[in-house]
């Protein structure tokens, strides 16, 4: 074993006199130095310049380049070498947020939350009108309770931060209906898809019963996937009512939401007879292949759907006829609640009302029957110029 190196310096005392240059004795002369000394090896007769060699940096950086890939080397080694515990922890813990699946408003003063997995709330806020709340949590639900009721129809602002298990938060902030005890039995009636620029798109609905339609939803497509929707406000109206949707409006200040009187509104196919309503900001509904449905409040609580195509299962093997990513949500979105009953195990195309010789003014008709089967049997075509928006039915069929 080799012992260490001193660094320590011997004491002055003992080091070695430097020779004096003032000892008398002649200094010998300096050798030629620099450019000077070149030029003398030069001027030698007969004598040859010896190729220069290589000069600066390139041999410093040949070798910090074979440093550098050692080091790296010595890296690799050393991470393939790494023990795998820490991987393993990661790679058992869950990191994923939980995910909000549904949000009801079940009573005048409760609203009801379902996640993907057992949470609490951290905090819950509700809008000022409703006054303080409080959580309670049974399984993956939370149920908010406010201090005080809304009001039938009306919006409010629901905002809350939720906790897992695992410790992971989500945040959200939703969009809330007072509660309607009063919802009434009501049917898709009439619609059309085809709409042109005097007679555009619209849909009917009638009434079997009285009842409030305050927090109604009526989309053009379904709650997770539609063109356009219309929550309705506080109105409540008798039996046998008609509720003619205007999904094309042209913006005008006659178009009127009807809340008092079922003739106060102009616009196109606005009626004396039924009560109209206007969809503001929509551009009217997909022609020939999509869904129309109805819900007690926002994406929750079924009442009616209709599915309508005018393709085949074999028209695409991607959407299963339907031809779209949006079409199919829409369809199996109703579907997935309940609002279609199909022949197979999914709904096709085969299953929908056919849309293919309606037009602006041959409507859509639901069939005059008691019964509502949720199929394409309810359906028919009415002749030409058949709607009967804001009335009874035609029952009439449309014959090519």
């Amino acid at each position: 074993m080799n012992a260490p190196k001193s660094t320590a310096h011997p004491p002055a005392a003992a080091r070695a006199p430097r020779p004096s240059s003032e000892a008398g004795a002649a200094r010998a002369p300096r050798p030629a130095r620099g450019n000077a000394r070149r030029r003398a090896a030069a001027g030698e007769a007969g004598a040859t310049r010896a190729p220069r060699p290589a000069r600066g940096n390139a041999p410093r950086r040949a070798v910090v380049a074979i440093a550098a890939t050692a080091a790296l080397a010595g890296l690799a080694v050393i991470a393939g070498c790494a023990p795998l515990e820490d991987t393993l922890y990661f790679a058992d813990q869950d990191f994923t947020p939980p995910s909000m699946i549904s949000l009801e408003v079940t009573g005048p003063t409760s609203i009801v939350a379902r996640f993907s997995e057992v949470t609490t709330a951290e905090r819950a806020f509700v809008s000022s009108e409703l006054g303080e709340v409080s959580v309670s949590q049974a399984g993956p639900e939370l149920t908010f309770e406010t201090e005080r009721a809304g009001e039938v129809g009306r919006p409010y602002q629901l905002e809350a931060v939720v906790t897992d298990e695992a410790g992971n938060t989500m945040s959200f902030v939703e969009t809330v209906y007072g509660y309607n005890p009063a919802v009434p039995e009501v049917l898709i009636n009439e619609l059309t898809t085809q709409g042109s620029s005097t007679h555009p798109d619209v849909v009917e609905l009638r009434l079997l019963s009285h009842g409030n339609l305050g927090g109604l939803t009526l989309y053009a497509g379904a709650p997770a996937e539609y063109d356009a929707r219309i929550v309705f406000p506080d109105v409540e109206l008798p039996a046998d009512s008609y509720v003619v949707v205007h999904f094309k409006p042209e913006g005008i200040p006659e178009e009127i939401d009807e809340l008092e009187d079922p003739t106060a509104s102009g616009g196109l196919d606005a009626t004396d007879t039924g009560w109209d309503f206007w969809v503001e900001d929509s551009s009217g509904i997909s022609g020939n292949n999509g869904a129309v449905s109805l819900y007690d409040q926002p994406g929750a609580g079924l009442l009616d759907a209709v599915i309508y195509s005018n393709r085949t299962s074999a028209s695409d093997e991607r959407y299963r006829g339907f031809g779209s990513k949006k079409a199919l949500a829409m369809v199996d979105g109703v579907a997935a609640d309940g609002g279609w009953v199909a022949a197979g195990a999914q709904v096709a195309p085969e299953d929908a009302v056919d849309p293919e010789d309606s037009t602006a003014t041959r409507s859509m008709n639901r069939k005059r029957s008691p019964e509502d089967t949720d199929t394409a049997a309810d359906w028919h075509i009415v002749p030409t110029s058949g709607y009967t928006f804001g009335a009874p039915n035609n029952d009439e069929e449309y014959a090519p």
